[in-house]
């Protein structure tokens, strides 16, 4: 199984509060690209949400780090950051 779907599918089987990230991240059109420069990202693509994952950087992490990733990630989508980001610079959203 990919890693990514791994942690996901750990997220979701979760009985606390991480498995409300799981459901955010599994509505996600999962991509797998290792040209992204970090870990994971979210982007909004053609009416959906897209999660990256860079498989190389992203392996390099424990479990619980990879959570704790993923869980960012879906905070960009629950607090709308794709969405007002717009034309602003990445690296100061990024946060």
């Amino acid at each position: 199984m990919n890693p990514a779907k791994e942690v996901l599918t750990s997220l979701l089987s979760d009985s606390g509060d991480l498995i409300f990230y799981g459901f955010i991240l599994a509505s996600c059109k999962l991509n797998i690209d290792e040209k992204i420069p970090a870990p994971a990202g979210v982007g909004f693509i053609n009416n959906e949400f897209n999660l990256f994952i860079n498989p190389d950087l992203f392996n390099k992490y424990s479990n619980l780090e990879k959570k704790a990733i993923l869980n960012q990630e879906a905070d960009h989508i629950i607090l709308s950051h794709i969405l007002r980001r717009r034309m602003n610079n990445p690296l100061f959203w990024n946060i």
